[in-house]
């Protein structure tokens, strides 16, 4: 892994990992352990999604839930997710779950990865809304946030012609894309390609149009495996088909061209925005 992250920057590209912080497997030998039961909450599932605190201490999909209040998860945390930046060089955390686990250990977390590398990149994957305005997430060092409200106007705008752009402008005018990691496909949702044949529309064009936009307005462009080649799927996991590296190169080889294009022109990725 230390080979591949020196490859890589020799290229000059950078290495992100997933970073796990809220629970761990049902067969962990830590719940073996006697002297570690303090390190989970009680066993409980989450009954309502819209109270934060059981957000933060249920356990998800019936997976031990850490108790990062502890001092001693705390530090085991912070350790490991500094250790794998000083082992490693690695370039950014992808933080799944991220509402799982409270702002304020997210604060201290931000903070002391930062201390082992100041431009490291944090992208939190939360199926909630956190990018709206006065969000507590939002100043505590995260660089951006997957927006799954978002997604879901992206697909209706672009999985079939002549639909309006104006409420994609409009969430645009109500958060700080400055957040905004904006994407098509990722590893919950099904498949952009599904839904543009459900329409009956031909998946390459409607990929063509979707990435531009994409490309060339605020936020982060997040591109998931196979979506170069417009591979299909539907929900988990019928959304992790086989990767097929002989296939056709076109809409590959159209990415290439609008990814070279958004980073020769710094407007395409800094700046204000106007409709």
């Amino acid at each position: 892994f230390k080979q591949l992250v020196k490859e890589a920057h020799e290229r000059d590209m950078k290495v992100m990992i997933d970073f796990v912080a809220n629970h761990v497997a049902p067969n962990h030998p830590w719940l073996q352990e006697p002297e570690k039961e303090a390190w989970f909450h009680p066993m409980r599932e989450i009954s309502n999604w819209d109270d934060r605190e059981e957000l933060e201490t249920g356990w998800l999909q019936g997976l031990p839930d850490l108790n990062q209040d502890h001092p001693e998860v705390r530090e085991y945390l912070l350790h490991a997710a500094k250790w794998w930046i000083e082992e490693t060089n690695i370039d950014g955390y992808h933080l799944l779950n991220f509402q799982h686990v409270s702002v304020e250990f997210w604060r201290d977390f931000s903070q002391e990865v930062k201390q082992v590398k100041e431009d490291f990149y944090l992208l939190a994957d939360s199926d909630q809304d956190l990018l709206a305005e006065g969000n507590d997430y939002l100043n505590i060092g995260i660089d951006g946030f997957f927006d799954y409200q978002y997604n879901n106007l992206l697909k209706t705008a672009f999985s079939q012609p002549d639909q309006s752009l104006a409420p994609l402008f409009a969430h645009l005018n109500n958060i700080d894309p400055v957040h905004l990691g904006q994407f098509i496909d990722n590893q919950q949702t099904p498949r952009f390609t599904n839904e543009a044949v459900e329409n009956n529309y031909h998946p390459g064009t409607r990929w063509r149009m979707a990435l531009t936009y994409l490309y060339t307005t605020p936020g982060t462009p997040i591109i998931f495996y196979g979506s170069e080649i417009a591979l299909a799927g539907g929900e988990v996991p019928d959304n992790y088909q086989q990767m097929n590296f002989l296939t056709d190169t076109e809409l590959i080889d159209y990415i290439g061209k609008i990814g070279e294009l958004r980073q020769l022109h710094p407007a395409l990725t800094k700046g204000s925005f106007e409709n």
